[in-house]
């Protein structure tokens, strides 16, 4: 949920694309008419920046002059060598009295700093996890959040808001921001498993962390600052193909496809090894064939994306979003959906082959639960590709169709249990699907179809405990050091 006074970061920095809105300011002197081809762009994107900015932020920064407002705890320090205004009585004056933080639950008392001097990938002080957003618990904050006073929790809510907007229109393995209270500066870094908030430094008396933090980020290359290197953007002819498709299984269907190609959301091409493709008789017979693997090693197929169907909108935990997508090799219409599943016996992956991987080999996987000093289960990033499109069971249009779609959703639910020994845990209306098939007759026909199996658990685990709480975001911190 969006805080009830959103007003945006303090400063935004955007990446220098062709397209994107900051490049309408890039300087490049390497062009004759760079004047003229400056005024070009931001004509372009004169009036829609605003809503498009997601789309090429690279780093936010937020600031606040007053300490209230922070939802950070600000080093005492601050609050008693701020400006002093002269006084006439011997007291401080107004402007230090504001200075001076309002006293605190004993939970946001701050505790000393970690006396080792650890880099900012080692592990971090003691911490609990806090619920996210706008269901922040101040009970349950750790040492180093305030969120006593409205500020600091509209604060936090903001910046969790921005983050969410951003990793719902981007693909981005994490994010890092910054955060400014008065001459305190603290560095962020976002991923799924939760956030890791650097220890506060004076940037008065100690600037070479920030210089330090800004040469780095400068000289990463996208990838490094949180690009998902397996999603490209597609090309003009790929778009071209993907915007001609005029044949459709039912009417449901194009209006959903049609809102995909939503203006001010480019179209992605998904990267996925042609290994990890299960046809339908190797789903059949639950094994993939191990020559045909070796074959299409190293080759990749694509999937064109635009605007999500559907998408989380919190910037931590599965962070799941499905596509209407469209297969380039086979030239058809699927169902993409992506989520960061957990790392944990218990739960299941959906096809074992959806892990999604980088150029090394290795999986995607998230590093905040790593500064926790009782690291819980990482999150690793998941695709699943399915030749069903449905749609929400709650649009069934007679009475008959709804009752079949009922009938086969419950009788697999049925089979699965009485024959593979597994519960769903998860059934909702969002996850109870129809989809069309074609009878001998050619008619149309509605089958109900049950989806989302990624909290599922065998029988022999249903009295294990839960790992996670699925709606908390856990915050720990970390030193800054020289290194």
């Amino acid at each position: 949920m969006a805080p009830k006074e959103h007003t945006g970061p303090t400063v935004t920095v955007y990446s220098v694309e062709d397209d994107s809105p900051s490049s309408a300011d890039a300087i490049n002197s390497s062009v004759t008419n760079g004047q003229e081809e400056r005024k070009r762009k931001r004509q372009k994107h004169q009036g829609r920046e605003a809503g498009i900015a997601p789309l090429w932020v690279c780093l936010l920064i937020e600031s606040r002059t007053d300490v209230d407002d922070s939802p950070l705890m600000v080093p005492r320090a601050i609050e008693v060598t701020g400006p002093r205004p002269e006084a006439t009585s011997g007291t401080p004056g107004p402007e230090l009295s504001r200075l001076v933080a309002p006293t605190a639950p004993a939970s946001s008392t701050p505790t000393a700093p970690p006396t080792s001097q650890t880099s900012v990938s080692s592990t971090a002080s003691s911490i609990v996890s806090t619920p996210a957003a706008a269901e922040l618990d101040q009970d349950a904050a750790p040492s180093l959040l305030r969120l006593g006073t409205t500020g600091g929790a509209q604060t936090m809510e903001q910046m969790a808001h921005d983050i969410s907007e951003i990793l719902r229109q981007q693909f981005l393995l994490h994010f890092f921001t910054i955060f400014i209270c008065l001459d305190h500066i603290w560095l962020l870094r976002w991923d799924r498993a939760g956030l890791v908030v650097s220890e506060p430094f004076n940037f008065a008396e100690e600037p070479q962390h920030l210089y330090t933090f800004f040469y780095r980020f400068a000289s990463m290359d996208d990838v490094q600052r949180g690009r998902d290197p397996t999603v490209v953007p597609a090309s003009e002819a790929e778009v071209k193909v993907m915007r001609s498709i005029d044949q459709f299984d039912s009417a449901w269907h194009k209006t959903q496809y049609t809102a995909t190609m939503t203006a001010g959301w480019p179209i992605y091409k998904v990267l996925i090894p042609e290994e990890d493709v299960i046809s339908t008789a190797e789903l059949s017979e639950g094994r993939k064939d191990r020559a045909d693997s070796e074959l299409s090693e190293g080759r990749e197929r694509g999937f064109l994306v635009g605007k999500p169907y559907f998408m989380s909108d919190s910037p931590t935990g599965r962070g799941t979003r499905g596509y209407i997508a469209y297969d380039v090799a086979e030239h058809r219409l699927v169902f993409l959906k992506e989520y960061w599943r957990l790392d944990a016996p218990t739960y299941h992956p959906e096809v074992a082959a959806g892990d999604v991987l980088d150029a090394t080999g290795g999986m995607h996987h998230t590093r905040a639960q790593d500064f926790f000093p009782d690291p819980p289960p990482k999150h690793i990033q998941y695709r699943i590709i399915l030749k069903e499109i449905g749609k929400p069971l709650e649009e069934y249009e007679t009475s008959f169709e709804l009752m079949s779609a009922m009938y086969c959703c419950i009788y697999a639910h049925m089979k699965a249990w009485t024959e593979g020994e597994v519960l769903h845990r998860d059934i909702s209306r969002a996850n109870l699907l129809m989809y069309p098939y074609r009878n001998d007759d050619g008619e149309i026909e509605w089958l109900g179809l049950i989806v989302d199996w990624g909290l599922c658990k065998y029988k022999d685990e249903l009295g294990l405990p839960q790992v996670q709480n699925t709606r908390s975001v856990r915050i720990c911190r970390s030193r800054v050091t020289d290194d």
